[in-house]
């Protein structure tokens, strides 16, 4: 009786554990959609593709009130131990990344309704070559991390440090010539250049977390602690 009891338990527990698992992929699906729809409504300037990629946001936040929920049942009824509990440890720090990507994708539909309303200048005015050339490579990072999350993959998540790499010195170029461009005459030239740089932070911090992304699979392969060991490039 008592090994019917575990095996009930066991499958029970793996169930847990591949619905948490379902539940992430389905967040990591939506922000991704909501990054790349974020930029393509600011490439079109579209206010109603703006205002989807912010609707979606609700739906994101209820994911991860639901994963975090799961995981406080997890740790609490069934004390996983060894790979189990570090899956469950990972799934918590995925949860929260992805939800912060998704508040980054709603700034940037955000500003998409702003230049709509009027409250800001004709879009062509705007330096957003600069902003497209951070948003792909944001975009590979995060697809990458992703993949990485979904197969549990060690390797891919290591790979993720050179795509961050490369968007973080796109990153840093473009506010470069940002700085050594016209300078802003007027109150109104400082908003919009400051508007500009906004995006590219929100951008960038898109990449930061999708670093997280892989530190959290490296931890749930190997159980070491990889955070604050990649290199720092903010600080290069």
């Amino acid at each position: 009786m008592s090994d019917q009891i575990e095996r009930h338990t066991l499958h029970y527990f793996d169930e847990e554990l591949k619905s948490l698992h379902t539940l992430i992929s389905k967040m990591a699906e939506l922000v991704l959609s909501q990054l790349c729809q974020s930029l393509e409504s600011l490439k079109k300037v579209d206010p109603n593709l703006a205002e989807q990629v912010i609707q979606r946001e609700r739906e994101v936040n209820q994911l991860e009130v639901t994963a975090n929920s799961e995981i406080l049942t997890i740790l609490a009824r069934l004390c996983p131990v060894a790979g189990d509990l570090r899956f469950v440890m990972a799934a918590s720090q995925i949860i929260t990344d992805l939800e912060r990507i998704g508040d980054e994708a709603a700034k940037i539909a955000n500003f998409v309704l702003f230049l709509h309303t009027g409250g800001g200048d004709n879009p062509a005015t705007y330096p957003l070559d600069e902003i497209y050339a951070v948003g792909d490579l944001a975009i590979i990072t995060l697809h990458h991390a992703l993949q990485a999350v979904a197969e549990i993959d060690g390797a891919k998540a290591n790979a993720i440090t050179h795509d961050h790499k490369a968007q973080d010195d796109q990153f840093k170029a473009s506010l470069h010539r940002l700085m050594n461009g016209p300078q802003p005459q007027n109150d109104h030239q400082v908003s919009h250049s400051v508007r500009v740089v906004l995006i590219l932070k929100a951008l960038e911090r898109v990449g930061d977390h999708a670093q997280n992304l892989a530190e959290s699979v490296i931890f749930q392969v190997t159980g070491e602690i990889v955070r604050h060991q990649f290199p720092d490039y903010d600080q290069e």
